[in-house]
C-alpha cells in the first residue's frame, strides 16, 4: 500500500476531523480514510444506481415501442380480417 499524503486547508475541516477522531478514539488518519472509502463507495453507489436508471428508461422505451408496433399489427389484422369477411359475403 503507498502512503499518501492529503493537506487540509480548511482549519474547520481539520478542527472536526480531530474533533471527531478523539470522539471515536480512532486515529485522524484511519478517520480519514474512513471518509475516503465511504465517498467512494456513495459515488460508485450513485453511478450504479444511474445505470441501473438508465436501463429502465431503454426498456421503458423498447416495450413503448414494442406495444407500438403490436398496435400497428393488430390494426392490419382487422384491416385484413374485414376485406376477407368481405369477400367471403359476396
Amino acid at each position: 500500500m503507498t502512503r499518501k499524503t492529503i493537506r487540509i486547508s480548511d482549519p474547520l475541516i481539520e478542527y472536526l476531523i480531530k474533533e471527531i477522531s478523539d470522539d471515536k478514539k480512532i486515529s485522524e488518519n484511519k478517520l480519514i480514510n474512513i471518509i475516503l472509502e465511504k465517498a467512494l463507495i456513495h459515488q460508485r453507489f450513485d453511478t450504479k444506481e444511474q445505470e441501473v436508471e438508465d436501463l429502465l428508461r431503454n426498456v421503458a422505451t423498447s416495450n413503448n415501442k414494442l406495444i407500438e408496433a403490436i398496435e400497428r399489427q393488430t390494426e392490419a389484422i382487422n384491416g385484413y380480417t374485414k376485406e376477407i369477411k368481405k369477400l367471403l359475403e359476396v
